[in-house]
């Protein structure tokens, strides 16, 4: 029995379209896996350069803790009365204070990942919190011959926040503006309120600065805006994610600043009330 006119005509557009959607989706499918496959490798290789940096900086106290002792051990300089040893356990102390550091940068990072970032609120001296991490640089700075100044609103209140967390922050930025800038640049610190209430803390250097098109990556844990740097300064770049995430447990938020040659200015605000993660 003969079909009736135009029946076959519209089963073969109907036919055809179904193709065609299946044939979109099929390809749409294919374009989703390359990215997910491109992402996966991307994540894969930030993953592996990390690990390599992580047991570079964790190699460096090492060998220096190793190599002091070994000296110590076998009485280089006579008795162990003699004084040149206390530089020898100085370097061995330093070595385990950043080993230790670094061990400490990545426990938080894996909190922070895992979504067990805790922080306790309080009141918290900013006057104290900048001076007592302004001592920690100091040492560092001088030996960098970076200068260091500081500027604070003699009117600044005391702030709402996690006072160790704080401190790490300050600290992380201090550290991060001495170790990028070169020998006769500077940086300074300046703290105040703002009209709203909020309060900030800025950290700006005269060091080698950044393109803005590169922050997102800065934030990131396992990345990096030049592999090299790793290498070329002390350090695994976890600084500015962790106070990033620091900043925001609180609430607040961390905002750069900054150009290739001219230096970069962070700038840390925390809001008025509480406003602590859960």
């Amino acid at each position: 029995m003969p079909l009736p006119e135009g029946t076959a005509t519209a089963e073969f557009r109907e036919l055809s379209g179904a193709f065609n959607r299946m044939a979109e989706s099929i390809e749409e499918s294919q374009k989703q896996l390359a990215a997910a496959l491109t992402s996966a490798r991307v994540a894969d290789r930030a993953k592996s350069e990390f690990l390599a940096n992580t047991g570079h900086e964790l190699r460096t106290p090492l060998n220096a803790i190793i190599g002091f002792s070994e000296i110590m051990e076998s009485k280089l300089y006579g008795p162990l009365g003699d004084p040149r040893y206390d530089e020898q356990i100085g370097h061995i102390h330093d070595s385990g204070k950043h080993l230790l550091d670094i061990v400490n940068d990545l426990l938080d990072i894996s909190r922070i990942n895992s979504g067990n970032l805790e922080l306790s609120q309080g009141k918290a001296d900013p006057w104290k919190v900048i001076d007592t991490c302004v001592g920690m640089i100091t040492e560092r700075a001088e030996a960098a011959d970076v200068g260091l100044h500081v500027d604070l609103d003699p009117g600044i209140p005391m702030a709402w926040a996690d006072e160790r967390a704080l401190k790490q922050i300050v600290l992380n930025l201090l550290s991060n503006a001495v170790k990028f800038t070169p020998p006769g640049g500077s940086l300074t610190v300046t703290a105040h309120q703002t009209p709203d209430g909020s309060f900030e803390i800025q950290v700006s250097d005269t060091g080698i600065g950044m393109d803005m098109s590169d922050l997102d990556r800065v934030f990131e844990p396992f990345g990096q805006i030049d592999a090299s740097l790793s290498r070329n300064y002390e350090g695994m770049g976890l600084g500015l994610p962790l106070a990033k995430a620091l900043a925001e447990g609180h609430g607040g938020s961390l905002h750069i600043d900054s150009a290739p040659g001219k230096g970069t200015t962070v700038t840390l605000s925390l809001p008025p009330e509480p406003a602590l993660a859960a």
